[in-house]
């Protein structure tokens, strides 16, 4: 027997080899036998059941048509950016506020056309009213200076205006005067003539060119014993108000007090 094998090794080798091929093969054609499927809402024609005879049938099935996308691709959301903003900075402007209201010897320069205040009374001043303003500097904001005219508006008891003004500062030339940041200015609100008669001071001057032809102007403020002043303070660069109020006003005894709480 061991002669005959080696006699014969090539073709049993051979045989072994078709014999394991033929295993691999019919184990892979097992593994491909088709599935049951079920089909409804079909229709059949030349069917051998229905008909009971050995012919070829024809099955008509619908058509599914399934569309399945395709996963969407995984987003690390700690990558993922913050939306853009338009962020606009804020804009530095000044911050007028009022402080006090203190009555003065209100004077006037006739060379340099520019009213001040007298320490003491004495003859060619007149008692007069200022209010007075600061550029007031804010934690955690900025502020700038500024060039700032007035307008006062003068009205009745019963709130008929009487008078509009470019309001004059104390020794100041023109009608609007630098505010520094912490900056301090006098604003004349009135003055009292005789017989408890208001008066009021205007400023039209805006440039050295003008100088002689813009002077300032005492306007009398006839049938107002009480009535109301408004005060609005304007950026002269860019005209925006920067501050703006209602006061009390009395001839006699003069008097201004604010109206805002």
């Amino acid at each position: 027997m061991f002669e005959w094998i080696q006699q014969h090794y090539e073709w049993a080798a051979g045989l072994a080899v078709a014999i394991f091929t033929a295993i691999l093969a019919w184990r892979e054609l097992k593994k491909k036998e088709p599935a049951q499927i079920a089909v409804q809402d079909s229709s059949t024609s030349n069917s051998p059941i229905a008909a009971g005879k050995a012919i070829n049938q024809n099955v008509n099935a619908p058509v599914i048509n399934v569309n399945i996308p395709a996963p969407s691709p995984a987003v690390d959301v700690r990558h993922r950016s913050a939306p853009h903003q338009n962020i606009t900075p804020q804009k530095a402007r000044p911050n007028i506020v009022q402080t006090v209201i203190r009555e003065i010897n209100l004077t006037h320069d006739e060379q340099t056309d520019e009213w001040g205040a007298a320490d003491d009374s004495f003859d060619g001043t007149v008692l007069a009213v200022a209010i007075r303003f600061t550029n007031e500097a804010r934690i955690g904001t900025s502020n700038v200076g500024a060039f700032v005219r007035a307008t006062l508006i003068y009205r009745n008891e019963a709130d008929e205006e009487r008078e509009r003004i470019s309001g004059c500062w104390l020794n100041e030339a023109y009608a609007a005067t630098e505010f520094h940041v912490e900056g301090i200015r006098d604003l004349i609100a009135a003055f009292a003539g005789a017989a408890s008669q208001l008066y009021a001071v205007a400023n039209p001057r805006t440039t050295a060119a003008r100088y002689s032809e813009d002077v300032t102007q005492v306007r009398e403020l006839p049938g107002l014993q009480t009535g109301t002043l408004e005060v609005r303070l304007i950026d002269a660069d860019s005209g925006e108000v920067l501050y703006t109020n209602h006061f009390t006003v009395t001839a006699n005894p003069l008097k201004i007090s604010s109206k805002k709480r």
